[in-house]
């Protein structure tokens, strides 16, 4: 609008100037600024994932505080800034420590810890909430960044919120500051990038093994999934995003199950792995009863873990 346009001015914003996003120091800094990954449930217990970056870590609106996120929206033709607002309330660095926060997203809490520890923003989005949905028409003032070579520029600029009900929800949108953005078509990879990537995804795949079991004793069984939750989330993946994403789930979801079976524990085939080895260094067989009696032990463990998770899964589901 010509408003925006000229508050924009008036801050000495011209086009093709970069916006600015808070990100921590210990993400890879190259010239694609690393966003977050978080994922969240909405009302209907429907799983999201996405990607933000933090605009303002600092909006005050009525004395409480809230984070400005952009979340980009690549799918139109002229992208404008405000279609990928979103206004989170906002955790203090003492309530991202809090054990009761963010118990879904662990990865996520500990780089907020992580970023608040190497002097990162004052507040952080609790994306555990989703974004926040106001049920009035509000305005407030958020500081934006933008930068021409290693000049910044800081815009306080006037944001409204424009709300509208519609089938008994609130639905918000942010009201046009004349900000819009482009998309760089990227080239595909080549050989050996996409082979580099593979084993970069299988390094990932296989050290999740080890982040869920170190969650099971951490952070109950409540925050692990078993089949009916990896279903429900593979569905709401094919339903939402590409088929290519789907297949990728997949393919993590068989590394992960081919990691865990090497585990030598009583019962997986890491368990036969590790009696062969003992039985080949010390050059004697193991009792047969002993053999027995421990794969029946830890067949017996893994059922009821199975049988926990399963109902947990079902709980969560049906929003229990």
């Amino acid at each position: 609008s010509e408003t925006a346009q000229t508050a924009l001015a008036e801050y000495g914003v011209e086009q093709d100037d970069k916006m600015l996003f808070y990100y921590p120091s210990f993400y890879e800094q190259d010239s694609s600024i690393k966003s977050f990954y978080y994922e969240y449930s909405d009302k209907e217990k429907l799983l999201h994932a996405g990607s933000f970056y933090i605009v303002d870590p600092n909006v005050e609106i009525d004395g409480v505080h809230y984070v400005l996120s952009f979340c980009p929206t690549g799918t139109k033709k002229e992208p404008v800034f405000t279609d990928g607002l979103m206004l989170h309330k906002a955790l203090s660095k003492e309530e991202i420590k809090a054990e009761s926060t963010l118990n879904f997203v662990p990865d996520l809490k500990q780089d907020f810890i992580k970023w608040s520890d190497e002097g990162g923003p004052d507040y952080y989005p609790n994306v555990e909430e989703a974004h926040y949905v106001a049920d009035k028409n509000m305005e407030f003032v958020a500081s934006i960044v933008f930068l021409k070579g290693e000049l910044q520029k800081t815009a306080n600029l006037k944001l409204i919120i424009l709300s509208e009900q519609k089938k008994n929800k609130f639905v918000n949108t942010f009201e046009d500051i004349g900000i819009s953005f482009q998309i760089k078509k990227v080239e595909g990879l080549t050989f050996g990038k996409r082979l580099k990537a593979t084993f970069s995804d299988y390094g990932s795949a296989a050290g999740a093994v080890f982040k869920g079991l170190k969650i099971l004793f951490t952070g109950g069984i409540r925050n692990m999934s078993g089949i009916v939750g990896i279903l429900d989330t593979s569905t709401s993946i094919y339903r939402n995003y590409t088929f290519a994403t789907y297949l990728y789930f997949w393919g993590l979801i068989s590394v992960n199950l081919a990691i865990f079976n090497l585990l030598p524990f009583p019962g997986l085939d890491g368990w036969q792995l590790l009696v062969t080895a003992i039985e080949g260094i010390s050059h004697k067989k193991l009792s047969p009863k002993f053999k027995t009696i421990m794969s029946i032990i830890g067949l017996a463990l893994l059922f009821a873990l199975m049988a926990a998770v399963l109902v947990f899964d079902i709980l969560r589901i049906i929003g229990v």
